[in-house]
């Protein structure tokens, strides 16, 4: 009686095995960068705050968690998805795990460009409520 390894090598071949240690090799490189990227916003979050002489919360790491662990299952999720496309023969390279971190990579660098600019104008946040009251009035009338 065979193992079920040895039944994968017979029907996909050796070059399978290889192939899958390749792809996960990649998709580890990949889990890797989000906590990079976020690790980086809550640095300038906080510098960014810091020199506005905003307080500091919790809050801004415990949103950094959360938007880690969101990021890491829609890896893990991309992942699983891709060892499926392995079966083909065109899906080489973990396509959907790339496609999910450079769209990580794309919203983290919109957040690092709204600390930016945060920094540049030199404008501390404005509460929601202050903010829903410009929005509706408009900024002309507020200023009258």
């Amino acid at each position: 009686m065979e193992t079920i390894i040895e039944a994968f090598i017979s029907e996909l071949g050796d070059g399978f095995f290889r192939h899958l240690i390749f792809h996960y090799a990649i998709v580890f490189t990949l889990i890797l960068i989000p906590p990079a990227l976020v690790a980086l916003d809550t640095y300038f979050a906080t510098s960014t705050a810091r020199m506005l002489g905003e307080k500091i919360r919790s809050r801004k790491l415990r949103k950094g968690i959360e938007k880690l662990t969101f990021y890491w299952g829609a890896q893990i999720a991309a992942s699983l998805v891709g060892t499926i496309g392995l079966l083909f023969t065109w899906y080489n390279l973990p396509y959907l795990t790339i496609l999910v971190t450079l769209a990580v990579a794309w919203t983290e660098g919109k957040s690092y460009r709204e600390h930016f600019s945060r920094r540049r104008d030199g404008v501390a946040k404005v509460p929601e409520s202050l903010q829903e009251m410009i929005d509706f009035f408009g900024d002309e009338e507020i200023k009258d």
